[in-house]
């Protein structure tokens, strides 16, 4: 006697756990409270500027976040919470 689920229907569900697996991360990383901020920096003329102080502020909350640009004048603050 066959059970209530035939090998096609088994693989097919198979799959699709194996499908939900690799993308759960994926959702999971998705519902963070925090964000980051990319950016370069440039003078007037459109070049980049190596080293230079950038800094986030929450006015709300008085959290300051600091960085410098790298050698392609670009930045990146991140985990900066939500707010």
């Amino acid at each position: 006697m066959r059970g209530a689920y035939s090998s096609g229907s088994r693989a097919a569900v198979f799959c699709i756990l194996i499908l939900a697996a690799f993308l759960a991360p994926g959702w999971l990383r998705a519902q963070s409270f925090r964000g980051s901020i990319r950016g370069s920096v440039a003078d007037p003329s459109g070049g980049l500027i190596v080293g230079a102080k950038v800094s986030a502020r929450n006015t709300a909350t008085g959290l300051t976040r600091e960085t410098a640009t790298g050698a392609d004048g670009g930045y990146v603050l991140s985990e900066l919470p939500a707010g």
